[in-house]
């Protein structure tokens, strides 16, 4: 008679047979970890804006050339020139020898992989870091003091870290704007293309979207920001980091398109991974390790054998080709709960749209 295996015996079979399943979500858990710290230090990075002191303000309040104010100067968006600054935070240097002059009205893209120094970059237009060594001016003013605070009220920025209320979303969208512009808000919302959403909600536009947006999925939680940044017609600076992230690329093209002729007249910058939306402008800043690496007409230089622009431009090209080539895909939209085929050459709305556009515009 043979006893039988023993407690510990079996203890040390049941935690060997859940290794592999620990090994998972530990390495589930890790993955995660990297992304939430990263979104984490982003958020926050705000909140360590260094505030100006009494010399400072004094010096923002100094008149341009011409003897008026930098804002009242400006007609068509703002200057923007750095002169060999540098950004260290804690020894580590986030921007190092950027010299650039970006003029006022000028549409500029900027390129680069991850951690190249992107989003830093316009966080210096922004005022969240400020240089170490150079300088940096706005309308031929440093870029301190009252002159950092009136860029700040002078400019729309769509940002994936830009917070949504946990208020209705005509309130999110009307969020920093007059409350009387509800006629506005209606139309921002037709043009991102949230009408669709509007049909879900229960109560339409005064339904709650939850904390941070929670009702919304990524991409509406971006029409929304849009929404609210095209209450600003007139901003002297637009920045637009990863604006249209978690869109098709259809979407992400048309809504380019519009913000760029809405605000035709003010300085933008986009900053993107998506390097064939670059050829769309007339000059590129191709960032890496937190230097300049290129600076120029995108179509040049993806036309130069050797240029970083090029090889990323060929990189996209040759994992999309790979990724969602052939003819094997099968395209579906989500109606009601239920995904239904799509043909490829289904009608859009495109003419309805563009009156939509015509009047926000006019």
């Amino acid at each position: 008679m043979h006893a039988g295996p023993s407690g510990s015996v079996l203890l040390f079979a049941y935690w060997l047979m859940s290794l592999p399943l620990l090994g998972e979500k530990i390495g589930f858990l890790t993955g995660l970890y990297s992304s939430q710290r990263n979104m984490m230090f982003r958020l926050i990075e705000p909140l360590g804006a260094i505030e100006d002191d009494e010399s400072e303000a004094t010096a923002g309040t100094t008149a341009s050339p011409s003897g008026e104010s930098s804002q009242s100067a400006r007609r068509n968006g703002v200057q923007i020139r750095c002169a060999d600054v540098r950004v260290q935070i804690s020894g580590h240097v986030l921007l190092d020898r950027i010299s650039l002059t970006i003029e006022a009205g000028s549409h500029v893209a900027v390129a680069g992989t991850s951690g190249a120094g992107k989003t830093s970059l316009v966080g210096l237009f922004l005022g969240w870091q400020r240089p170490a060594s150079g300088q940096v001016l706005v309308d031929g003013v440093p870029l301190v003091g009252s002159t950092l605070d009136r860029l700040r009220s002078d400019t729309a920025w769509v940002d994936p870290g830009v917070h949504l209320w946990n208020r209705s979303l005509l309130e999110n969208v009307l969020y920093g704007h007059s409350s009387e512009d509800v006629g506005a808000a209606g139309q921002a919302i037709r043009l991102t293309d949230l009408g669709t959403l509007l049909e879900t909600l229960p109560e339409g536009l005064q339904t709650n979207i939850g904390e941070s947006g929670g009702r919304l999925s990524g991409g509406e939680g971006q029409r929304a920001r849009l929404a609210r940044a095209m209450l600003r017609l007139e901003p002297g600076l637009i920045i637009l980091d990863e604006p249209f992230r978690g869109l098709d690329r259809r979407s992400r093209s048309r809504l380019l398109a519009l913000a760029r002729r809405l605000w035709q007249r003010a300085t933008l910058l986009c900053v993107t991974h998506d390097i064939a939306a670059t050829l769309t402008f007339n000059r590129v800043l191709v960032l890496d390790g937190g230097s300049i690496l290129e600076d120029g007409n995108p179509s040049l230089l993806a036309a130069q054998p050797g240029s970083r622009h090029r090889a990323m431009l060929e990189a996209e090209k040759d994992v999309g080709s790979r990724l969602w080539g052939g003819d094997h895909w099968e395209r579906f939209r989500l109606e009601g709960g239920q995904l239904v085929p799509a043909p490829i050459d289904a009608e859009d709305d495109a003419p309805q749209t563009a009156k939509i556009e015509a009047d926000l515009l006019s």
